[in-house]
């Protein structure tokens, strides 16, 4: 988990370009798609993840978000959502990590996720909001690793 203050968000692999579940050549490795990654909304490129990876990414992120959310008396907005979808990024930890064992079939895989727990409007926040932005973030890290051993990662 990479911890960022900007927006209220759970964030999931991958951050490059749209996801898709059908075309596993279509992928980072892949040099007959260098430069055509990051255009968001295309039909050339999306990068793939497989059905079960995707299922369970977001099964994590939506569940941590959930309990932040609830934690957040309200006041919060916490979404799950892909990467790409905050802006795009190429190398961010998340897909790094995530990367590794697709590089080298001999590692373990690592689901990487991104907290972004912050205001938006602020990114440097009052004492109130740091205080509730304690509670938020307990509440999602105790549901991360709830829901991370309920996918069979614990």
């Amino acid at each position: 988990m990479d911890i960022h203050s900007a927006k209220g968000s759970i964030l999931y692999s991958w951050g490059s370009d749209d996801n898709q579940t059908e075309d596993p050549q279509k992928n980072f490795r892949n040099p007959a798609y260098d430069g055509k990654r990051g255009v968001l909304g295309d039909r050339l490129y999306s990068e793939y993840i497989s059905e079960a990876d995707l299922s369970n990414v977001k099964k994590v992120a939506t569940r941590t978000a959930s309990a932040m959310k609830s934690a957040s008396y309200g006041e919060r907005k916490y979404i799950a959502e892909q990467a790409v979808g905050f802006y795009p990024t190429s190398g961010s930890s998340d897909d790094y990590s995530f990367s590794r064992s697709q590089v080298d079939h001999t590692l373990n895989k690592i689901y990487g996720f991104m907290m972004e727990y912050g205001y938006q409007t602020n990114f440097y926040p009052t004492l109130e909001e740091f205080q509730h932005t304690v509670m938020d973030t307990a509440a999602g890290f105790m549901e991360f690793c709830l829901a991370a051993a309920d996918i069979g990662l614990a």
